[in-house]
């Protein structure tokens, strides 16, 4: 994407390491969200999930069937070669790849629903999961997606293509889903001053997840 060599800087996780750090992810997802559809970007504590917090990415929706890159943790951008905020999420996979991901990023979102699949760049094969989470105005228009490769393929690719069919769809059942209606726009992403001690911790974590502020 920019053409800066990282992909070979890319630090891969075995098989039950990327289980463990799916269910640590989604345990404390579940754990936030209590009886909602999804819960709050802005309740969420990087802190909690280190492992997976390299590997993951906020995305957005910006118009109906279009989502955008508004986080990126630092091994994405290894992955991809390069800075991917403010992407479009479909641009990190093949072209014959994206009517599906479209097709999994509206379950998401819509449903809502948690979802993993099984990914490859090339050779190399990973697994991806996809959490719903809301605005500060309680819309189900974010989600948090981690991408964890096993390995590497030398060739060099940066796109993402689908290794069969979803392993696993899971629609959220007895939500309050009143609170949480999808949109066809987001609102653009706002920083909350929420007190030194938090200032802090986010700041400590710059080096692994960053954030963007658009104010269009």
């Amino acid at each position: 994407m920019h053409g800066t060599p990282h992909a070979h800087q890319y630090r891969c996780q075995g098989s039950e390491e990327i289980r463990r750090s799916f269910a640590a992810l989604e345990f404390y997802w579940q754990r936030l969200r209590g009886a909602a559809s999804a819960p709050a970007l802005y309740d969420f504590d990087p802190s909690q999930v280190d492992a997976v917090l390299p590997y993951s990415l906020v995305i957005e929706a910006i118009a109906p069937g279009l989502t955008r890159v508004r986080v990126a943790g630092t091994e994405i951008d290894k992955l991809f070669d390069g800075d991917v905020r403010g992407m479009p999420f479909s641009a990190l996979f093949q072209g014959g790849a994206r009517a599906h991901l479209q097709d999994l990023t509206e379950q998401v979102l819509t449903q809502p629903a948690v979802i993993e699949a099984n990914i490859r760049m090339g050779r190399a094969r990973g697994q991806m999961m996809m959490l719903p989470l809301a605005s500060s105005e309680g819309q189900v228009t974010r989600a948090i997606c981690a991408m964890i490769f096993e390995d590497t393929d030398s060739r060099g690719l940066h796109r993402c293509s689908f290794d069969g069919l979803p392993e696993r769809i899971a629609p959220i059942h007895g939500a309050d889903k009143a609170r949480f209606t999808p949109i066809a726009q987001a609102p653009a992403l706002r920083l909350v001053k929420t007190g030194a001690a938090v200032a802090t911790r986010r700041a400590s974590r710059r080096d692994h997840l960053r954030l963007v502020v658009r104010n269009d």
